[in-house]
Order: structure tokens, then sequence, then C-alpha cells
């Protein structure tokens, strides 16, 4: 449970996660019992740890992209709801996401195809899956405004979709680039105008993970141009 204490706040999270992938490594990729594990973390942080073994999960991987060891737990085309629906109520939110971070790695990068496959799950959890969605079109090989222009194409799907959208992909611009604001600004810049203040809300939310003072928070948030987008950085609805 203290694995990760001490770590300067926003590098907990990522920390906890990498407990996820452990604990997959250490029960022969049982889903089910690394997520039990991961429960004995404290406050939290079993959220994180939770993403650490359901990215484990998407690849079963050891050593670069290629599965090493099997998984019985691995998403499918034929029932688009396993494995989430064998799971506790309380980590389908969580796998419900992978799911959409899995349609974006089985339709090559096609937002639109991906939302679409959000459809075939359970109501109940499609906005998880959208989240998804968003949180994997940002990476490495584009940068915060090409995600951003990315996440546009998900309002051909629904306004629900594009919100979503916006939402995961703002975590994870704001993780992969440890809180610098810079890349939030750039993110919401080629957001559509209406969506402009879910973003900015979106901004301050997470960038609040990376800072220890209100202060600090407005500093960041004084990078948006417009009063609008600091005040709902600042305040986030």
């Amino acid at each position: 449970p203290s694995a990760c204490s001490g770590l300067s706040r926003g590098f907990e999270g990522p920390c906890y996660h990498g407990l996820g992938h452990a604990f997959m490594f250490v029960t022969d990729n049982d889903l089910n019992q690394s997520l039990k594990y991961c429960d004995y973390l404290p406050g939290v942080y079993p959220d994180s740890c939770y993403t650490g073994a359901f990215m484990e999960n998407l690849k079963s991987k050891q050593v670069g992209n290629n599965a090493v060891h099997p998984n019985k737990f691995s998403f499918n085309s034929t029932d688009p709801d396993f494995p989430c629906k064998s799971l506790d109520t309380k980590y389908r939110g969580q796998c419900y996401r992978y799911k959409g971070i899995n349609n974006v790695m089985q339709t090559n990068d096609s937002v639109k195809e991906s939302m679409l496959n959000c459809l075939k799950v359970v109501s109940a959890y499609q906005d998880d899956c959208f989240q998804g969605v968003g949180s994997n079109i940002v990476g490495l090989q584009r940068s915060s405004l090409e995600s951003g222009e990315k996440c546009n194409e998900a309002i051909e799907i629904s306004p629900e979709a594009y919100k979503e959208c916006i939402i995961g992909a703002m975590a994870f611009v704001v993780q992969l680039h440890l809180g610098k604001a810079e890349e939030s600004v750039n993110f919401c810049n080629v957001i559509r105008d209406e969506y402009k203040p879910i973003c900015y809300s979106e901004a301050g939310k997470n960038l609040g993970n990376w800072v220890s003072s209100k202060e600090s928070l407005e500093e960041k948030c004084n990078l948006f141009l417009s009063a609008e987008a600091k005040q709902l950085c600042l305040h986030p609805i």
C-alpha cells in the first residue's frame, strides 16, 4: 500500500498504475485477482492501479508489442461486453474505457469506427467507452493540437461521443505531458466553440492533480487567453 508514497502528487497515480501491470504478471494474467490486489491500495489509488491491470490485459505483453503469455480475459469482437460484464460492478467503468482504447487499436486509429463500436456495448457504459477512444487518440506520435483535431471527428457520431472524447483525451494530454498547461491550451484551441467550456473545465480538473496550491493552478490557467477559459480552468464545472 505504501509502495508509491513520498512521490510528488502528479507521479503517485502513474506509480500505482505500474503496480496494476505488475499484479497481472504475478497472477499469470488473472484480471479478477489483479483488480482485487489493487483494492488494497489507499485512497483513490485503486483506480490508478486498475488502469495498469486493464492496460496489461490489452496485449499481455512482457517485452515489445507481441503477446507471449495467454490471457483468457482478452477483449474480442464476438461479444462486445466481454470481459467487462464478468467483472464486479466497481471495475466495469474502467473496463469499458479500455474497451474504447482497444477499439482504436483494432480499427487502425479510426475515431469514427471506434465510436461506432462503442455503441455496441451495453448502454450504461457507452460513455466510458467513448472516453477510452478519446484517451487513445493522444500519444507521442501526434501533437496535442492534432489530437484535438482527431477528437473533432467524434461529432459525426453524437454530441455525447464528442463530449466524452474531449474528457478522455484531456486526461491523457495532461498526464502524458506531466502537467504542462501549454498542451491543454493547444488541445482546446481546435475544439468546436460550443464545446470549449467542457475542454477548459477538464483542463482545470486534470491540471489540478499536478499542483500543490491554488496559486500554482492559477499560473497554469493563466496560459489560456480568454477570461472564460481561465475561470473555468480555475473553477471547473
